[in-house]
C-alpha cells in the first residue's frame, strides 16, 4: 500500500503523466493481489470452462469417433471452451472496479494527480494476466485430454492469443459497466448476455 501511495501521490505539481505511468505497475499488482484474495474471480471462470471441456469430451468423443474416423472431438470443443473462458473471465476488471468503488478506495484515488486512464487500465491489465493464465491452463488440460491440432504448437499459441484478445474486449466492456453503475449485478449481466451466444457458434467436424 505504501508503494502505491508513494507512486500515486508523489510530489505535488505537474507533470501528471510520469506519475501515472509510475503508478500503473503498483496499481496493477494490487489488482492482481485482489484477484488472489477472491477465489470467485480467480477460479470460477477456469473451473466453469474446465467442467464443460471434460463433460463434452467424455460424452461426445465416442459419437465423433463413430461418425468421423480419426477425428478428435477435443480439437473441436477446446476452442469453444476457450471462448467460454473469454466470456466468463471478462468480468474480472468490472468486479475489481466495483469492489474498489464500494470500499471508497477508487474515490480516494480520484483525488490524486494520477490520470484517470490509469485507474481503469490497472484492473484491465490484471484481468488480462488472469485471463492469459486461464487460457494457458485450459489449453494444457486439453492437451492432457488428447488434443493434437494439425498445426501443432503454433495453433495452440494462436488459440491462447485469440482468447486473450477477445477476453480483453469483454474486460473493457465489463470495466465500463462497473465504472458507470458501481453494481456487481450489472457487471454479471455482461456474462449473462454473451455467455449463451457461445453455444450458437459454428461447429466444424474435425479433419
Amino acid at each position: 500500500m505504501s508503494t502505491i501511495t508513494a507512486a500515486v501521490a508523489g510530489p505535488a505539481g505537474p507533470p501528471a503523466a510520469p506519475k501515472s505511468w509510475a503508478a500503473l505497475g503498483p496499481l496493477t499488482a494490487r489488482s492482481l493481489r485482489s484477484c488472489l484474495r477472491a477465489p470467485s474471480l480467480l477460479l470460477s471462470p477456469l473451473l466453469t470452462s474446465a467442467f464443460f471441456l471434460i463433460i463434452y469430451e467424455g460424452q461426445l468423443s465416442s459419437v465423433t469417433a463413430a461418425t468421423t474416423p480419426g477425428g478428435r472431438y477435443i480439437d473441436v470443443v477446446l476452442p469453444l471452451c476457450l471462448l467460454t473462458t473469454a466470456f466468463t473471465g471478462g468480468a474480472t476488471a468490472g468486479q475489481l472496479l466495483v469492489s474498489d468503488i464500494g470500499s471508497g478506495y477508487h474515490a480516494r484515488l480520484w483525488l490524486t494527480p494520477v490520470s484517470r486512464w490509469t485507474l481503469v487500465t490497472a484492473p484491465v491489465l490484471a484481468g488480462v494476466v488472469v485471463l492469459t493464465a486461464h487460457a494457458a491452463a485450459l489449453t494444457a488440460l486439453g492437451l492432457l485430454l488428447g488434443s493434437n491440432p494439425a498445426s501443432g504448437t503454433p495453433a495452440l499459441l494462436a488459440l491462447i492469443g485469440a482468447t486473450v484478445l477477445l477476453g480483453t474486449g469483454f474486460l473493457l466492456l465489463a470495466a465500463a459497466v462497473g465504472l458507470h453503475t458501481g453494481d456487481s449485478s450489472a457487471v454479471g449481466s455482461v456474462i449473462l448476455v454473451f455467455f449463451p451466444l457461445s453455444f450458437f457458434t459454428a461447429h466444424l467436424r474435425p479433419a
